[in-house]
């Protein structure tokens, strides 16, 4: 998504659907490996990205680490796109 064409906080909400998804693809972070939605300033703005963190001494999280690099599906599985629709219909307050 173009920097600009979403605000922070819902370019935030799909990463946290991203977040969900790899959760469910790969299952819960093992001890030494955490995701979490980082939010990355730069001049034309603001961006959003999923990062895993992870102790390289841990083995389990050091592959936890490289199999979300290497299998990562390149699309939103319908338990995203279905989290990101009720996101877009819910009343702004």
């Amino acid at each position: 998504m173009p920097v600009g064409a979403a605000s922070l906080e819902e370019r935030r909400h799909e990463g946290r659907v991203f977040l969900h998804q790899r959760q469910r693809v790969f299952g819960p972070e093992p001890a030494g490996a955490r995701l979490r939605v980082m939010t990355c300033p730069h001049d034309g703005g603001a961006s959003t990205e999923v990062a895993c963190w992870f102790d390289p001494d841990v083995a389990a999280a050091v592959a936890y680490a490289c199999r979300l690099e290497a299998e990562t599906p390149a699309r939103g599985d319908a338990a995203a796109r279905a989290e990101l629709a009720t996101a877009a219909t819910a009343p702004k307050p």
